[in-house]
């Protein structure tokens, strides 16, 4: 059987996998998060829409927030190690797990557009640990915008009649980079062994089954323990700008490219990026908010972009300047979470990586994630 490890937390305007920074919920809560049936806090459940009074009885504060779970395995333990001597490492007992705990303080029906609140947690003694810097670079309404924030900041929940939308925004805490609608939003109760949790629950963690079973755990779900599950789709286009001299550090100015200071010379002679030459032909020249653009005609290949159906490359003119970014157009269905399966090659040994995408994210409330804890707590 194929190895996985987890891969915590999506890059996407920092907004799809939902696991991030900031405050709300404990660590150590045995109850809240509500049950596939519970209450919805302080707001009344006439009043919402039915995805909606399953998203608060998970995200409210008051319900003790929503639980993203993360079990994971090293490259490094892969390459070195077979299935039972990873299962028996340190590496598992120290660094198997993560947790991000995420809320809101009140309703968005009642109060308007509410900030997304997270604590991170390491390892499944739940220790506290602080957000990574995410960073992004994008073109708005003809200006570049900057995000450079701890990991998932400055996004906010509201309701749009009967759906929930979540926004990420820039710097400033006024434009918006990035919009998502939440769609297909159910819940199932958690009942009876660990062992046996529905695929649905455990597909982006499949190695946390197959160790509980490889350690013979008897572990059931505490009572009220379950799961929230929701896909999205993007609402606007969004329009990423990158160094065009690729450069893996975050820069402000962003750099644009040295090959010229208009399109029509950069695109004519071609322009290499990403080990593909474009030119002139290969797209079509439009205008975004009063910015010249170029748009690709095909979608660049899945291998370098996992998380919408499709992404084009771009370049357009900007005071002077010729900049390189991408595009992912409204309506694209999001990619919530993924994992990497490590196999070998039958051919040579050589270790194969496969990663697969899920276009749905799960969510678990307090009883869940607590009995997920207490099986690998007795496990080690």
């Amino acid at each position: 059987m194929a190895l996985t490890r987890k891969i915590m937390g999506l890059s996407l305007a920092g907004i799809l996998a939902a696991c991030g920074g900031g405050g709300g919920g404990t660590a150590n809560s045995t109850t809240g998060g509500g049950n596939a049936s519970g209450n919805s806090g302080t707001t009344s459940a006439s009043s919402l829409s039915e995805s909606q009074r399953l998203f608060e009885n998970f995200f409210l504060s008051s319900n003790g927030g929503a639980w993203y779970y993360t079990f994971y395995i090293s490259f490094d333990d892969v390459e070195k190690n077979s299935r039972n001597q990873i299962f028996n490492s340190s590496a598992i007992i120290n660094k198997a797990t993560s947790q991000s705990n995420q809320s809101i303080p009140a309703s968005p029906l009642n109060f308007g557009a509410q900030p997304l609140r997270a604590s991170l947690f390491d390892g499944y003694n739940e220790v506290a640990t602080t957000p990574s810097i995410k960073s992004g670079t994008y073109l708005v309404d003809g200006k570049i915008v900057y995000y450079e924030k701890p990991q998932f900041d400055s996004f906010r929940y509201y309701y749009s009649g009967d759906n929930i939308r979540k926004d990420q925004l820039a710097n400033d805490n006024k434009t918006v980079v990035y919009s998502i609608q939440l769609e297909n939003v159910s819940s199932k109760e958690l009942i009876g062994s660990l062992v046996n949790t529905n695929a649905e629950a455990m597909a982006a963690n499949p190695d946390l089954l197959d160790f509980l079973r490889y350690k013979n755990s008897q572990a059931a779900y505490l009572p009220g323990s379950a799961y929230l599950k929701f896909s999205a789709r993007q609402l606007n286009d969004l329009y990423t700008v990158q160094d065009c001299y690729q450069s893996v550090v975050f820069t402000v100015p962003v750099n644009s490219c040295p090959e010229g200071d208009n399109l029509q010379t950069v695109l004519s002679k071609g322009i290499r990026k990403s080990n593909i030459t474009y030119f002139m032909r290969d797209g079509t020249i439009t205008s975004v908010g009063g910015v010249t653009m170029w748009v690709s005609n095909s979608p660049i290949a899945p291998v370098y972009e996992k998380l919408v159906d499709k992404i084009y490359q771009t370049f357009f003119e900007l005071n002077g300047k010729v900049y390189m970014g991408k595009l992912s157009r409204a309506g694209s269905k999001v990619s919530m979470d993924y994992y990497d399966t490590y196999s070998r090659a039958p051919e040579n040994g050589l270790l194969v990586t496969t990663t697969t995408r899920l276009d749905y994210i799960i969510f678990f409330n307090a009883a869940a994630k607590n009995s997920i804890s207490n099986a690998l707590k007795k496990t080690f």
